[in-house]
């Protein structure tokens, strides 16, 4: 009895009333069928992201791959109807391309500058090197060209953001994109808790190195701080630091990536606007909010924040669009893959300390 009450009240039965009239036009017909259809699936994308984000409170290996684990789990353990596909491929698709855009408002590019020469070129040096080498291991065990420099590029430069940002550029599978980002973010995980023993304990590096090399090597944020912060602030300060000008690599990688699809493919403008996504555009324009300081810091979390949930839900998507069978035996060299690709890193990492950083 509330309902009819309060539509007739002023303020609220115009609002009722126009929102009526739009339904019941074409368009607003053809809106409402939409949502219909990706009711279910975005709900339950959305869910899963909630759930993955509560869980990684005693599972601290990231809300990312919870989500994606969470959701090959669902798909392989339990056969959803039909009402959930239209929507599960919206999330995977629209919130993902959302989500890439929006991840430039945490790249602020005067970062750069304030770490002077040395330690920028271990990050030119070490993050090319990572990516050809894992490439070249790929194709060798059969990984497919796509899932090996998915996971290159995850490991040498920002794991689950990188893949999402560079996966429509390369082409890849659904699959690879699950098990590429699963697998970065399985290594950066065990990383937290080895990298602070090899680091000091068995290489004897000073805290600015312990800083540098943790920074340089490991794969999320998240993951950079924990293994920081649990050897002092100063290692914690210098790895963050290093880890925001890895972040900052994305973009010139994506111009890159971007080049060698024309270049390989079709160099007219035509297929330009075809190779160059929109979330593209929308993360590079994203990149100059904090740049440049056109938005106060509160309003650039918010966005931030914003990129994170829209992650969560399209890494649930894709996880949802992963199936198992078959793909054992590829899991097993594509582990092995990324581990080497670590290690790749860290040995990298410490060659570039011992010769210029002393």
């Amino acid at each position: 009895m509330i309902y009819p009450f309060l539509f007739k009240r002023p303020s609220i039965y115009p609002l009722y009333k126009r929102s009526k009239a739009v339904i019941t036009t074409p368009k607003g017909a053809l809106l409402l069928k939409r949502l219909l259809q990706w009711g279910p699936g975005i709900s339950l994308c959305f869910g899963i992201a909630i759930f993955a984000d509560y869980l990684n409170q005693w599972l601290p290996i990231g809300s990312i791959t919870l989500a994606i684990v969470m959701g090959i789990l669902i798909r392989n353990l339990i056969k959803l109807p039909d009402t959930f596909s239209a929507g599960i491929t919206v999330s995977d698709s629209h919130f993902l391309a959302l989500a890439i855009a929006l991840m430039g408002v945490e790249l602020d590019f005067n970062l750069l500058l304030s770490l002077g020469p040395k330690p920028l070129l271990l990050i030119a040096t070490c993050i090319p090197i990572t990516i050809l080498v894992t490439r070249f291991l790929g194709n060798r065990w059969q990984c497919g060209k796509e899932q090996s420099l998915l996971i290159g590029i995850g490991t040498s430069i920002c794991g689950s953001a990188a893949i999402a940002a560079c996966h429509n550029i390369l082409k890849a599978k659904k699959s690879d994109i699950g098990i590429s980002i699963a697998i970065v973010n399985g290594v950066g995980t065990i990383g937290i808790f080895i990298l602070p023993v090899i680091t000091q304990k068995i290489l004897g590096l000073n805290d600015l190195n312990s800083g540098l090399m943790i920074g340089n090597a490991l794969q999320a944020v998240g993951q950079v701080l924990a293994a920081g912060f649990s050897l002092g602030p100063e290692v914690g300060q210098t790895a963050t630091l290093v880890k925001m000008a890895r972040i900052l690599m994305l973009s010139p990688l994506i111009l890159i990536l971007i080049g060698m699809h024309m270049k390989e493919h079709a160099p007219d403008w035509q297929a330009m606007k075809k190779g160059i996504p929109a979330f593209i555009i929308g993360f590079i324009l994203c990149s100059l909010i904090p740049t440049f300081h056109l938005l106060p810091a509160p309003q650039i979390q918010f966005l931030s924040h914003i990129s994170d949930t829209c992650l969560m839900i399209a890494m649930a998507g894709i996880g949802l669009n992963i199936s198992l069978d078959g793909m054992i035996s590829k899991q097993k060299k594509s582990l092995a893959l990324g581990s080497v690709s670590f290690i790749i890193q860290l040995i990298l990492s410490y060659l570039f300390l011992r010769l210029y950083l002393g």
